[in-house]
């Protein structure tokens, strides 16, 4: 008795938009907000069926449950319908199946199996992929840094080596970190602890860091919101801090998502003051910002140019800003970027390579 109440109030929610002699223009109209009750986004990330979906599935499964349905026609066609949501059609109360010849058997299967693929996108709506990929002529060695607070991230420090085209991903949940790569790194002997870079070095002497970067440092900060988050996911690159390694973050899959980089080589026009290099005549392997290099207030934003109403970008800072124009160039800028629904955010050194 209760599952016919529920199948009768099923029923009069799709007589309410499966109707008789209607003309070619509501019928769309009527298809587009299917549509979007069928696509939603939670907190960024898409779910294809709705809570109401699902509830008719699981009785429709317990109805038909031996039948072997694979697809649901009307009377008026013999094309099978693709999209099983909107199948049913009702008349006089009746659903009207159809059972191809052969297929009782593989048709329950199906639906089962689409169940089980709505269960697994259910559990997984919150979680984001990072994918950090190198495309640099020569080895690095990134940096996952995750802000205290932040156990979606992975381990508070973790280091990866990444030749060129190599790949690694990692799948986040929520919370937020900083990601950057060392490079020109050296192993003395066989012992890790003697792993020192010449830039992005971690301060420990140790491949797995351990404490915070080492400026001049080209990084990317990621933020990953829980579903429901307002503003969804914010990401930036930033040049605050120097220079190292070009990076590209591009989201895939949302609709409003744009990417954020620095993908010129700043190294190849850093000016003089600014120069790091590796050794004498050789070439830069990174470029100080303008606190790094002079340590005088105006850059750094100390003593009368503290906060964000008195500090003012400086001729190096609106350099940085002149090349990447999209990354962040001094301490007080916010050029961050916000996603309501990425799924991968790839992260890319030396994109342009």
């Amino acid at each position: 008795m209760f599952e016919k109440i529920i199948m009768k109030i099923i029923f009069f929610f799709f007589l309410r938009y499966v109707r008789k002699d209607v003309d070619l223009s509501k019928n769309r109209e009527r298809e587009r907000e299917r549509e979007r009750e069928r696509v939603q986004v939670c907190g960024g990330r898409y779910l294809v069926v709705t809570f109401f979906h699902l509830i008719f599935f699981i009785l429709f499964a317990l109805k038909c449950e031996g039948r072997g349905l694979v697809c649901l026609q009307t009377k008026q066609t013999r094309e099978p319908k693709k999209n099983l949501i909107h199948a049913p059609f009702l008349r006089g109360g009746e659903i009207n199946y159809h059972f191809p010849d052969g297929e009782r058997e593989r048709g329950f299967h199906t639906l089962r199996l689409f169940l089980f693929f709505f269960l697994i996108l259910l559990s997984g709506s919150n979680a984001a992929t990072i994918t950090i990929t190198s495309q640099c002529n020569y080895t690095i060695w990134p940096v996952i840094w995750s802000n205290p607070g932040s156990p979606g991230f992975p381990n508070m420090f973790t280091s990866i080596k990444l030749r060129t085209t190599e790949s690694k991903h990692f799948n986040i949940p929520h919370g937020s970190g900083w990601i950057w790569a060392r490079t020109h790194c050296t192993n003395f002997g066989n012992s890790s602890s003697t792993f020192v870079c010449a830039t992005g070095n971690c301060r420990t002497g140790a491949f797995s860091c351990g404490t915070g970067l080492s400026p001049p440092i080209t990084f990317v900060e990621l933020n990953i919101g829980p579903s429901g988050k307002p503003n969804g996911d914010a990401y930036q690159v930033s040049v605050a801090a120097g220079f190292n390694v070009p990076v590209d973050v591009t989201p895939r899959y949302g609709p409003d998502c744009s990417n954020a980089a620095c993908a010129t080589d700043i190294n190849a026009v850093c000016p003089p003051e600014l120069r790091v290099v590796r050794r004498a005549g050789g070439p830069t392997i990174r470029c100080m910002s303008g606190c790094q290099a002079l340590g005088d207030e105006a850059d750094c934003c100390l003593g009368r140019y503290w906060g964000p109403d008195k500090c003012r970008p400086t001729k190096f800072a609106l350099m940085l800003k002149s090349l990447c124009p999209s990354a962040k160039s001094f301490v007080y800028e916010n050029a961050f970027r916000y996603c309501s629904g990425g799924w991968e955010y790839l992260v890319t050194f030396c994109p342009e390579y």
